[in-house]
């Protein structure tokens, strides 16, 4: 599926859109499967992860959080007197233009080493959180009622804490990877930035997740960078 133009950058457009009851709620439906697909993801990396200490906190808490937004869009589109429609048994595999490339893309992350297979689970996270932050700060922006701006900026709070623990870990686990190849092997640290790049994981991270990774992250690579 392609998200390139996820992103409303005609903020006077989007706003005639959020005025709008049935186009609106076709907005939130979609922040409310994304957010739906958080909690999905985020009960299954739990499971397979067994994060330990602060990191299994604050994974437990932003699959909470994940969960409540969920249900503040739901509760939003029943405000405007719409429907929210039913999600897809498949969440996860919903955002790939197949099953089988779905499949295809599980299958190639978990033939990754499990070390920089977190940093890419970690990366397409991080590049799935920050694309919904500024994508609700737009849309913060563009509200006229004061309920539905201190809603939404309660959401944006919670993501701001999402990104910072997801950030914090990917850069622990890229210096950690690093530090053990450099112990293993002369030059590792060196080889690691050779053979694993920013476009690698974005390439990567896009294809699992479906998210134009390279294109939206220009002028935060830096963040992924290994």
């Amino acid at each position: 599926m392609d998200q390139t133009n996820a992103m409303p950058l005609d903020r006077e457009g989007f706003r005639e859109v959020v005025r709008h009851p049935t186009a609106h709620a076709l907005v939130l439906g979609n922040y409310r499967l994304g957010e739906y697909a958080g909690v999905v993801a985020l009960d299954r990396l739990l499971g397979e992860m067994r994060p330990e200490g602060k990191l299994h906190q604050a994974m437990s808490i932003h699959h909470k959080d994940e969960g409540r937004h969920s249900q503040v869009f739901t509760d939003w589109i029943v405000r405007l007197d719409r429907t929210p429609q039913p999600f897809p048994t498949n969440v996860e595999g919903f955002f790939a233009n197949s099953p089988e490339e779905f499949a295809e893309q599980r299958r190639l992350v978990e033939q990754l080493p499990p070390d920089l297979r977190r940093i890419i689970v970690f990366a397409g996270i991080n590049a799935i959180e920050r694309l919904a932050y500024n994508q609700f700060d737009v849309h913060l922006s563009c509200l006229d009622r004061k309920e539905d701006r201190d809603m939404l900026q309660s959401v944006i709070d919670e993501e701001k804490f999402h990104l910072s623990y997801v950030e914090n870990e990917l850069e622990r686990q890229m210096n950690e990877a690093e530090q053990r190849l450099a112990s293993k092997q002369g030059g590792g640290a060196r080889f690691l930035k050779e053979e694993v790049t920013a476009e690698d994981v974005a390439e990567i991270v896009s294809r699992w997740t479906g998210i134009p990774v390279a294109k939206m992250m220009e002028g935060e690579r830096e963040r992924l960078t290994l």
